[in-house]
């Protein structure tokens, strides 16, 4: 009896093992198929939407670019089709280029790339021979006596930034009072100076630059306002008071000027 049991659950493992070892065939090729099916779709679908591309659209406010320039430059990029088409090759393209600011490249449906961008904007010169835009980024060499009608800026190599965003400031505060900034510069020590568009330089030192920039304003809006085409200098860098060079006046050597002041 005992031995009947045994050899009736051995059959029943062979049998369960027998059913676990069946390979899903129908499953495995019902999967297959459609899967093959699906990538044969898509193939077909680029194939279909990847027409050569016919049109190409440039679009900007141009002041300094031309569309036709940009055209020209991304002209060998355009050889694939409207789905092959590397937008970002083109986008890389013109990046490159001078006066380029910002590039926005999409597809236009069916057949063309659209291509629209934006110019830097040019608030200053930096060192006499290159441009800035309002972050304080030098985008493109030029002459030295090319766009002099924008103010001057100078500082030590990477100051770029750090001057622009006391020219942005301070200009603000200086039309306040009916001045216009020509110049601003930072030196190798530290120290700033300013020149105003009517002449007069005027110089800030190191220390306590705000403070004595806010003495500056109190006095161009008080005693000084109607005076500043009869001044040469005004020496802020004093800690109760202020120095002013005067145009009628004999010009001091460099070593008498601002002798006694906190620099």
């Amino acid at each position: 009896m005992a031995r009947r049991r045994k050899m009736a659950a051995r059959k029943t493992r062979h049998k369960t093992a027998r059913r676990m070892r069946r390979i899903p065939w129908r499953q495995i090729a019902v999967s297959t198929t459609a899967a093959l099916l699906i990538a044969v779709f898509c193939v077909g679908l680029v194939f279909v939407l990847d027409r050569p591309l016919q049109r190409l659209s440039v679009e900007g406010d141009f002041r300094r670019v031309s569309a036709a320039e940009i055209g020209e430059a991304i002209r060998p990029q355009l050889n694939g089709g409207f789905v092959s088409v590397d937008l970002e090759a083109i986008r890389a393209v013109v990046q490159a280029l001078p006066w380029i600011a910002e590039v926005h490249v999409r597809r236009r449906w069916p057949d063309g790339v659209r291509v629209r961008v934006r110019e830097q904007d040019a608030i200053a010169r930096w060192d006499g021979q290159y441009l800035l835009n309002s972050d304080g980024e030098v985008f493109v060499k030029v002459a030295p006596d090319a766009f002099m009608e924008l103010p001057l800026l100078h500082g030590p190599d990477g100051s770029e930034a750090r001057v622009t965003e006391r020219f942005k400031a301070l200009g603000a505060d200086l039309r306040g009072v009916r001045l216009q900034l020509e110049a601003v510069r930072l030196d190798l020590r530290g120290a700033w100076s300013i020149r105003l568009a009517n002449g007069p330089e005027v110089r800030f030192g190191r220390r306590d630059v705000d403070g004595r920039i806010d003495r500056f304003l109190q006095l161009a809006a008080g005693p000084l306002a109607d005076r500043f085409n009869n001044i040469r200098y005004i020496d802020m860098r004093y800690s109760n008071g202020f120095a002013v060079g005067w145009r009628d006046e004999p010009a001091p050597n460099e070593e008498g000027e601002g002798k006694n002041a906190n620099v």
